[in-house]
């Protein structure tokens, strides 16, 4: 109290200070004050009024920085102490804290660990802070018990902490007990176009361990363990349920006849995506599996398809390059302007679900000879400098692509593709001119670096220079056939070669040999027009494109047809020495014959027909043949 009593005596001090020297300037003040008592004592009163507050003021000041009176946490008063003076009593008398056992499971699989495991103890900082901090949060209740109710006792356990890490690892330990691969219900389409192949797999029943939210739920249970709790019994078992999900459901006999019906409307069904020459299909085997049971589609699925397009589509703007002699037209070095693309993935995501419901749907308005068609959805962006910047020949832009595979083939038949199309590439044809793909070409033998391997010749596969040559004439027909350009000759092969029908139907195919065995057109354009051809001879695929300054032209095929189908012939024999004897080395494989035909329609830009001709091929029948070691 003694420091309660020194601001008073201070006050008393002063006062009397300035009565004295009051009385020793002004006697006459003094004898006022004698003759009116009832103001000394409103002045005496005051006094004691301020006096009264000021203890009052520095009573709730001290008060606030302590706990209320009579507090009593985990059986022990503590009232009127400060934080760290409860923290300090407390541990001094070293609480005890009773073995106890944690056990969180579902079902049969259970994990326990032991109190001592978990590094169970007693925050006695945070406890006696979050104490304080709720006797403190309402003032007014606070200041009622500090006034009017300072001995009724407050009572407080305190709450067992646990290690989090070890609570963490401990829901991951029975994670791995529990969880099991989930077995979702899939349908699927074995054979394409075959709706008896459709494959319902009814899936399992599994569920599988949150483990955020459990270690949440696990937290909060044990932070309703405290020292009450503990006392009641002096070993104790908590046991906590654990928070899973389902990852995957059975299917009910209705559910599975429902995803046989819906698996049935996508057969034979399909999505196409285009723009300009790059096209995506997803055929019926890959649109059923996108089919969600039992209900919806597989986004996950879909987002890793757009995610593939997207990594081969997605581009920078190019800028054109384009170096010439402008009096021999010797291109010395061509790269074309490309727009850059950038799939709209979230677009694309629609496109896909919308299809997906339409070929499941009722409305077939948009359903063409079993496809429905949409665009590729792509945001272009311009390079700083096209082909039209880099020239006045009027080779601006493609006007023609042709493209062709030729997988299986041997390597002096890869070799002879890429050096042909090496051959021809950047060739400028002028307008009015007529192009001669053997003129072009020169000379095919091994001086001029063709190699060895087997070329039809006068009906016959023989082993000879330039072997694949047709693979680059067969690509740049169908540029031809793309552009509308005027072709002016074009022979079939004697029989049909499988390179040519890997990307399509017989009778798209055009054979070179030396002499008029010969493709050629006319650049019936105003302007001039570049041949750009290229072979890939890792991926086996080849490409050609033709550029200049479209007219508006467009083409068309139409009337396609095969018929006078005729079984391949029997297997030929040929003796080889250089071979062991017995020894069989394939060098033809069997062809069946067969007829085609289609008419190629040419129009102006007003939609005019300014061209018309049929392409007709007469494929012989033709034999395996072998070499025979003798």
């Amino acid at each position: 109290m003694e420091r309660f009593l020194i601001p008073i005596k201070q006050l008393f001090s002063r006062w009397s200070e300035k009565l004295n020297s009051a009385k020793s300037i002004k006697p006459h003040v003094e004898v006022i004050n004698l003759r009116n008592p009832r103001k000394m004592m409103r002045i005496a009163g005051g006094v004691l009024l301020v006096l009264g507050f000021v203890l009052l003021g520095v009573l709730f000041y001290d008060a606030q920085a302590k706990l209320l009176p009579n507090t009593i946490i985990a059986g022990e008063s503590v009232g009127s102490l400060s934080q760290e003076e409860v923290v300090t009593r407390l541990q001094q008398l070293n609480l005890p804290l009773p073995e106890h056992t944690i056990e969180i499971g579902i079902e049969e699989t259970t994990i326990a660990s032991s109190s001592s495991e978990l590094d169970a103890r007693y925050d006695l900082e945070k406890e006696i802070g979050e104490i304080f901090s709720q006797q403190q949060q309402s003032k007014l209740t606070w200041f009622r018990h500090l006034l009017f109710t300072p001995t009724q006792p407050l009572f407080y356990n305190l709450h067992v902490s646990y290690d989090q890490e070890e609570i963490a690892e401990m829901v991951s330990a029975l994670k791995q007990v529990f969880d099991q691969p989930a077995e979702p219900a899939s349908v699927s389409l074995d054979i394409s176009g075959n709706p008896n192949s459709i494959i319902v797999v009814r899936g399992k029943n599994i569920q599988a361990v949150l483990v955020e939210e459990t270690i949440l739920e696990t937290t909060a249970k044990l932070r309703e363990i405290t020292t009450e709790k503990l006392t009641d019994e002096s070993i104790q078992k908590f046991k906590i349920a654990v928070i899973t999900e389902t990852i995957s459901e059975r299917l009910t006999d209705d559910q599975v006849a429902a995803a046989q019906t819906r698996a049935e409307a996508f057969v034979d069904e399909a999505l196409l995506f285009e723009k300009d020459n790059t096209e995506y299909t997803l055929s019926d085997v890959e649109l059923i599996d996108l089919i969600q049971l039992p209900n919806g589609y597989n986004e996950s699925a879909i987002d890793e398809i757009i995610a593939q397009w997207t990594e081969e589509l997605n581009r920078p703007p190019q800028n054109a390059v384009f170096e010439y002699d402008p009096k021999t037209l010797t291109v010395t070095e061509f790269v074309p302007h490309h727009n850059g693309w950038e799939l709209d993935q979230s677009e694309m995501k629609q496109q896909i679900l919308g299809g997906l419901k339409e070929l499941e749907g009722t409305d077939t308005a948009n359903l063409i000879d079993g496809t429905i068609t949409k665009p590729l959805v792509l945001t272009e962006s311009e390079p700083e400098t096209t082909l039209a910047g880099t020239n006045d020949m009027g080779i601006v832009e493609q006007i023609g692509f042709g493209e062709s595979y030729y997988y299986h083939s041997i390597p002096n038949r890869i070799h002879n593709v890429s050096l042909t199309a090496q051959r021809i590439d950047l060739t400028i044809v002028p307008p009015g001119k007529e192009f001669s793909f053997n003129q072009t070409l020169g000379d095919v033998s091994a001086a001029t670096g063709f190699r060895s391997a087997y070329v039809i010749k006068d009906g016959q596969t023989l082993l000879g220079d330039g072997g694949g040559v047709c693979q680059v004439s067969t690509t740049l027909f169908r540029a031809l056939l793309d552009s509308g350009l005027n072709i002016t000759r074009r022979l079939q092969h004697s029989y049909r070669v499988s390179y040519y029908e890997l990307d399509q139907q017989p009778g798209f195919d055009a054979t070179v040999y030396s002499g008029n065995v010969d493709l050629r057109f006319i650049n019936d354009t105003d302007h001039h027009v570049l041949i750009r051809s290229q072979a890939n001879p890792s991926t086996l695929y080849m490409t050609v494109e033709l550029y200049g300054t479209s007219d508006g032209r467009t083409t068309e095929i139409t009337g396609y047809k095969t018929w006078d189908y005729r079984d391949p012939l029997p297997p030929e024999y040929a003796p080889d020495p250089s071979l062991a004897p017995g020894q069989l080395k394939q060098i033809d494989w069997a062809a069946s014959g067969i007829k085609a035909e289609f008419t190629h329609i040419i129009r102006d830009k007003d939609g005019k027909i300014i061209n018309k001709k049929t392409y007709y091929s007469n494929y012989r029948p033709w034999a395996a043949k072998y070499l025979q070691g003798v």
